[in-house]
């Protein structure tokens, strides 16, 4: 999930907070994808996002005014609103290529995308934990933790290589991920929670409440 979708995805449920449940919105969502002929299944149903986001930890060695936290707080959000994702599947299964055809990503007129920018769901949509950008922020992480220009302290670089030398088996690649039956992606989701899970209680600052 990019910058953009995480911050319309919070705006979207405000938005509808008061006028609409997330029950009304998947029922709609449902009817929206079976009215283009792509019927939908809910596999899980989406909850609200924590209203509040907690601070993010001090970690020792951090000499360089806190840069690093731009963009742990953007993973920090991101995980957060995974946790509370809904899961569903649609009629094409592996077949993304026609999934794409029908999502009208390359055609001039988008037809899905309208409606579901019209009901204001487009955002919800691309939230499904089954899309492999909502998660694959583990890997950005990953990745900026070991990124000079990123400035991550050494200390907190230390501690989430070893949560995720713990893990490694729990965090699918990409190319093994896409290539996986909706089954299969839907048993890996509780292992990538298990993992952000950990991540976040590591940079979190623990409620006192």
């Amino acid at each position: 999930m990019t910058f953009k979708e995480n911050q319309n995805f919070n705006k979207e449920i405000t938005k509808n907070k008061e006028e609409r449940s997330i029950e009304d919105m998947e029922g709609r969502l449902m009817d929206i994808c079976a009215r283009h002929g792509n019927p939908i299944k809910f596999r899980r149903h989406g909850n609200e996002t924590p209203s509040e986001i907690p601070p993010l930890r001090d970690f020792e060695g951090d000499g360089h005014n806190g840069k690093y936290k731009n963009t742990l707080k953007f993973i920090q959000e991101g995980m957060m609103k995974f946790l509370c994702s809904p899961i569903f599947t649609d009629s094409f299964g592996k077949d993304h290529s026609s999934r794409r055809i029908w999502e009208g990503i390359e055609a001039d007129y988008k037809e899905v995308e309208n409606a579901l920018f019209a009901e204001g769901l487009y955002n919800y949509y691309n939230c499904n934990a089954l899309n492999t950008h909502c998660w694959s922020i583990i890997h950005m992480l990953k990745d900026l933790s070991h990124t000079p220009s990123a400035c991550y302290p050494v200390s907190l670089t230390l501690r989430l290589d070893k949560i995720f030398n713990q893990c490694q088996n729990n965090i699918p690649t990409k190319e093994v991920y896409d290539n996986s039956s909706d089954e299969e992606k839907i048993a890996c989701i509780p292992k990538i929670e298990s993992v952000m899970r950990e991540i976040l209680a590591l940079i979190s600052v623990e409620s006192k409440n």
